[in-house]
């Protein structure tokens, strides 16, 4: 029989794919009940101004072309994922919050639609917390699937196809929905966690708020006021205004950039044309809305607007352009500004409130407001504790920065780093915790700018494995800057140094996956990023236990050529790559040279520190740079597990061209899945020189240099089973060499589930095949990769997805 280890091993893939399989589609049933397909364009229609506030926040472009496509088709809700569903219900489908709230579980009585919603998402992340060990023990097991099924079957899943999926037969390319698992919770808890935001607090993050500005709708027959209350901005109110006239809606969206929030008018002169006329009596609601804001009977009004326009022209943000409409002279000077794509917008920066001189106002007692606190942080908890309590004492001492709050005290700083620079807790006006990062400005002013430079890079920006950057504050203070980041828990450093050898090299595989993730991101595209400084205090965990890259003052944009760029050296001692020392043949002009495979060979550094609890494979440090430039990793050995020795001597190589890129990196044995590696067995079994024993291929020839005989392993009646075509009955004399030990893989995974009936003992001794040959012979997907990845077998089509790069994509 399949032995307990291999049954705990599978649990996790059909956990897996019961909940992205089912899980998406329980939703879909949810959301198709409460809108049913044939009236869906219509709901949406009608749900528009809603949505129009959620776009940017959590509904990217993507999303927002399914709800009302490009190409004028009706929307349907069959092409709607997880997180666009989950949006939906929790916004324009009128589900209340379960009596426990949606970050809990509800109790086993509730089963309202939204607690079943609820309880499937929740259950994902615990079935996600097993996925590094790539196993679930049978009573855990049982346990989850139960809850889950319930929840399914109650969100009008048939029983039967629940009941199918655990006991069907799995192969190795079942294993994916462990992976797409994976990333369902990367993607979707950022997701969740804005969706959580701006489901209980709305209205969403808004602009400053303009208090009691009444605004004319309309001056004719049948013409309204509206008064804007202090709780609505300036640039939703315009929105959700022009959002109701059908023929406005598609000119005007409300955008949210980071912590900025704008109202972006795509065609101001057909806006005017419809409703902007001032000659004509009847004016229209834009004339209203914004004779409103700057109320010519009011100079105190119009005043406070010219200064926020002259605040924002500072900052930047807008340009002043010509003349060129009908707009009343006394308007046009302050209304008609664009951005250098040529679109037009209205903006308030978020967190200013504007004086009658036009600053911002920067201590906190300037805007007196509770202190919220959405707390997340448990390494940081204490810190919170303390700031919200001071801040409520003391608001003198406290400096908000960009709608951060935060106290400069030694009690408040949760990292130090060189010239002065110091990390600090702040807390958010939404109650987000972040990190703000105070630097000097007379040594840190360009790293600073170049930092925020890279961090808002399409590559670092749409990565989830890069710590993400809010604002850079050059202009509050005359001796330092401040650059707002995510918060983190700890340093790839810290987390070594606190953690048992056992436990690193049981999760290793994870952090070092994520390590390459994020470099590969890096690394993509017409214009990569070099990171340059990659060590273990600039890694990063967050409070979800994901590894995030981290400062990047020192890292390069290779705009020139995508391959290589020489600069003067930097980065950290004992954390830099052979180029880039000064040597012969190495230097040119001072200079050295800097490629993406030079991040590399620092990664390996890495994840030699990682599964050694802190060793460096260069060995001492006063030993340490002569033996990097000679190649000589005298510390290797250290590294017990044969896949991972073998990946980490591959990134250490000391020629760049023969080390892996970040992508084929991921691809290592090391860092696949159990199905992945007998997969890439098979498929390379099944190549013509294998099956034709073909002597003068370098792969065959390679492979079978190993004097070892592979049938000598195996037990005589399972081979003679294996060896045996079950539709003929005739056995197939398999010789002692390895290539023929990789085509009888191949065979038995094509034709292992055609086996005839009754099967004999010996079916069941075998069991999973994947699993049998793995745990038989463990380190042959190494081997086999080494050999393959030397010769140009891997640039074959089929073989590709093994060893070639393009296989992982940034996660949006």
């Amino acid at each position: 029989m399949v032995s307990t280890n291999l049954e705990d091993k599978t649990n996790i893939t059909r956990l897996s794919r019961l909940l992205v399989e089912k899980g998406t589609e329980a939703l879909r049933n949810t959301f198709d009940s409460i809108n049913p397909p044939a009236g869906l364009p219509a709901v949406l229609n009608a749900s528009k101004i809603t949505l129009l506030r959620l776009k940017c926040k959590i509904i990217n472009d993507a999303h927002w072309d399914l709800l009302f496509p490009p190409s004028g088709n009706p929307p349907d809700s069959k092409t709607f994922d997880s997180i666009l569903l989950n949006i939906l219900l929790w916004n324009i489908c009128g589900l209340p919050s379960p009596a426990a709230g949606w970050n809990t579980m509800p109790p086993a009585m509730d089963r309202s639609p939204q607690a079943n919603v609820t309880r499937i998402r929740l259950l994902r992340n615990e079935v996600y917390a097993h996925v590094s060990s790539i196993q679930v023990d049978e009573a855990i097991f049982e346990n989850i699937w139960v809850k889950i099924s319930q929840a399914l079957v109650d969100l009008k899943i048939p029983q039967k196809e629940v009941d199918d999926l655990k006991t069907c037969c799995f192969g190795p390319e079942d294993e994916i929905y462990v992976d797409r698992l994976k990333d369902w919770f990367l993607t979707a808890e950022r997701y969740n966690k804005m969706l959580v935001d701006v489901h209980v607090e709305q209205p969403v993050k808004r602009l400053p708020q303009v208090t009691e500005l009444k605004h004319t709708l309309g001056k004719g027959k049948g013409g309204s006021r509206s008064k804007i209350k202090a709780n609505i901005s300036f640039a939703s109110f315009v929105c959700d205004h022009l959002a109701k006239h059908t023929e406005a809606q598609h000119l005007v969206t409300l955008k949210e950039d980071r912590q900025r929030s704008v109202v972006l008018f795509n065609d101001i002169d057909k806006i005017n044309s419809i409703y902007c006329d001032f000659k004509k009596e009847n004016s229209g609601i834009l004339t209203g809305i914004l004779n409103g804001v700057f109320n010519r009977k009011s100079k105190k009004r119009k005043d406070k607007f010219k200064n926020l326009l002259a605040l924002l022209e500072k900052e930047k943000l807008l340009e002043i352009v010509g003349s060129g409409t009908e707009y009343d002279k006394e308007m046009k000077e302050y209304l008609k500004y664009e951005v250098k794509n040529g679109e037009l917008w209205y903006s308030l920066t978020q967190n200013y409130k504007i004086g009658q001189s036009g600053e911002p106002f920067s201590d906190a007692r300037d805007r007196p407001q509770s202190w919220k606190w959405k707390e997340s942080s448990k390494v940081h908890r204490q810190k919170f504790v303390k700031l919200v309590d001071y801040g409520r004492e003391h608001p003198e001492e406290i400096k908000e920065i960009n709608g951060v709050r935060v106290c400069f005290a030694d009690e408040f700083c949760i990292g130090r780093g060189s010239d002065g620079t110091r990390v600090y807790v702040g807390l958010g006006n939404d109650g987000v915790e972040r990190a703000v990062k105070r630097m000097r400005k007379d040594a840190c002013s360009c790293l600073a700018e170049h930092e925020k430079q890279v961090l808002s890079e399409h590559n670092t920006s749409k990565s989830n494995y890069v710590v993400n950057y809010w604002f850079l504050d050059e202009k509050r203070d005359i001796e330092y800057l401040f650059l707002i980041l995510d918060l983190c828990e700890e340093t790839l450093e810290d987390f070594v140094d606190r953690s048992s050898l056992e436990y690193l090299v049981t999760i290793a595989p994870d952090i070092i996956k994520q390590v390459l993730k994020g470099l590969a991101d890096l690394h993509r595209g017409s214009m990569p990023i070099l990171h340059r400084d990659l060590k273990p205090s600039n890694i990063l965990r967050n409070v979800q236990d994901n590894w995030l890259l981290a400062d990047f003052g020192i890292s390069r944009i290779m705009t020139e050529d995508p391959s290589t760029i020489r600069t003067n050296p930097k980065g950290t001692k004992d954390w830099r790559a052979v180029e880039t020392y000064h040597s012969e043949g190495r230097s040119v002009h001072g200079k050295v040279r800097y490629k993406k495979e030079t991040d590399v060979q620092v990664a390996g550094m890495v994840a030699f520190y990682i599964v050694t609890k802190g060793a460096h494979p260069f060995g001492a440090e006063a030993d340490r740079l002569r033996n990097l430039l000679d190649d000589n990793a005298v510390d290797l050995d250290m590294v017990e597990d044969t896949a991972a020795k073998d990946l980490i001597s591959w990134m250490l190589s000391h020629r760049p061209k023969d080390r892996p890129s970040a992508e084929e990196a991921l691809n290592h044995p090391y860092l696949q899945p159990k199905g992945q590696q007998f997969e890439m067995l098979c498929t390379v079994g099944n190549e013509f020189e294998i099956k034709t024993r073909n002597a003068m291929s370098d792969v065959v020839r390679k492979l079978n240099s190993n004097p070892k005989d592979w049938r000598s392993l195996m037990r005589a009646d399972i081979l003679n089973y294996l060896a045996t075509d079950s539709s003929t009955g005739r056995t197939i004399n398999y010789t002692s060499s390895w290539a023929d030990c990789l085509r009888l893989m191949r065979n038995v995974k094509q034709h292992w589930n055609d086996r005839p009936r009754p099967r004999p003992e010996v079916f069941y001794l075998v069991g999973n095949p994947q699993e049998y040959f793995l745990n038989l012979l463990p380190n042959l997907p190494v081997e086999v990769h080494r050999i393959v990845r030397t010769c140009n077998w891997r640039e074959r089509n089929e073989l590709k997805k093994f060893f070639g790069e393009g296989m992982f994509f940034i996660l949006r």
